[in-house]
């Protein structure tokens, strides 16, 4: 799913593309189209280095146009503004069950341990947070975020509280970090957002994740993905790596692999700064038969079966159509979306605990990871595993 006759470009490419399209449509009938026409072309500046153009019907369609230019062109200049979903399923991989007088699953790690996420600080780009988060022990104090649009006059819309179940799985396992939770606003106008539809565009979430930078965060969550026509990041993805996130020492990124049980790569998950994250069965053994997998899933923590904070209201299902549910609070939940953030979690914490920069502890982590792989599904993490490194944590962890 992409923009409607829209592509992006990178800024420095922006006339060498105008002056292609044109030559494109000079090899067809363009009697009918003028200088209206012409106008619309005016790029839209979508964050420094890309700009959006707008195609007219004489064109084409726009996945043929971003192919033939990029042949023709022989550089990667453009590319589709792709429509990003929360795991990238039409709802995670499944709905949200109530659940009542339960505790969280995972259970809220030790407050007083210095591997507690004290001082490390975690953005997530999602749908915002739920008006009652707070209600929460774990989530009321240090969590921060955008009102979750999903949620309004008692009413829970399909997506509505992720953005609030992903900042409580992840303050289970790092309950003293602070989180800030961005809820997705609309950028270009017109378009859906994370926060209104459960997704958003990718040019939108490109400007959502350079502005939440601004945090300074350790760990940066986003749950969101998408295919690609060629199985490429995404150019507006590259073009924010390339201007941005490089430069930024320490920083650790993590995606969901997505939940359509394939090994099609998605994006953000699969670009190469980004910790792509695949879900295990509740009892941890098996991958979830939702989850995506493949060389491109860098880690796998559990996904199925997890329980934590959603919001107080009312649902209507899709699946099976018409049925509802009152939730008082918690919910039951799966997803790849959810067992990233207990990866970032881990992060968190340990990064606390040794004064490893985010992206250390990440990579000190998944060094673990792959020293605990189970066959056929890959390198995985367990809740309980902040403190472990591949070369074992000493006496004071029962895990080692």
């Amino acid at each position: 799913m992409y923009r409607k006759r829209s592509i992006l470009v990178r800024e420095e490419n922006v006339d060498e593309v105008l002056e292609a399209l044109r030559a494109r449509r000079r090899d067809v009938d363009d009697s009918s189209h003028g200088a209206d026409e012409e106008h619309r072309r005016s790029p839209i500046r979508v964050f420094p280095g890309l700009a959006l153009l707008t195609l007219d019907r004489a064109d084409g369609p726009a996945p043929d146009v971003v192919l033939a230019l990029n042949e023709q062109l022989g550089h990667r200049m453009t590319d589709l503004d792709y429509l990003a979903v929360l795991a990238s399923h039409p709802c995670p991989a499944y709905e949200p069950l109530p659940v009542v007088n339960a505790e969280p699953v995972p259970p809220i790690a030790a407050g007083g341990d210095a591997f507690s996420g004290r001082g490390v600080v975690v953005s997530v780009v999602d749908t915002g947070l739920a008006p009652d988060y707070a209600q929460h022990p774990w989530l009321s104090g240090g969590v921060y975020g955008d009102p979750d649009k999903l949620i309004s006059n008692g009413n829970i819309a399909h997506y509505g509280g992720h953005g609030t179940f992903v900042a409580g799985t992840l303050r289970a396992i790092a309950p003293h970090a602070t989180v800030f939770v961005e809820g997705s606003l609309s950028i270009i106008a017109g378009g859906p957002t994370l926060a209104t539809h459960g997704a958003a565009f990718t040019s939108d979430l490109s400007l959502q994740i350079s502005q939440a930078l601004n945090h300074r965060p350790d760990v940066m969550v986003l749950t969101f993905a998408t295919e690609t026509i060629d199985q490429r990041s995404p150019l507006c993805f590259d073009e924010l790596y390339e201007t941005q996130i490089q430069h930024i020492k320490g920083l650790a990124f993590l995606a969901p692999a997505a939940n359509d049980a394939s090994q099609t790569p998605e994006f953000p998950a699969a670009c190469s700064w980004v910790i792509g994250v695949g879900a295990l069965t509740a009892d941890g053994q098996q991958r979830a038969d939702f989850s995506n997998y493949g060389r491109w899933v860098d880690v796998y923590a559990q996904g199925e079966g997890l329980v934590n904070a959603l919001t107080q209201g009312h649902y209507t299902y899709l699946d099976p159509p018409g049925a509802q549910a009152d939730f008082t609070g918690l919910a039951e939940w799966g997803g790849t979306c959810f067992s990233t953030p207990i990866v970032a979690g881990l992060i968190a914490a340990r990064a606390s605990g040794t004064d490893e920069s985010g992206r250390q502890a990440a990579h000190t982590l998944l060094e673990f990871a792959r020293a605990q792989r189970i066959p056929g599904v890959g390198p995985v993490l367990y809740p309980d595993q902040a403190r472990c490194h591949v070369h074992g944590c000493g006496d004071e962890c029962e895990e080692c």
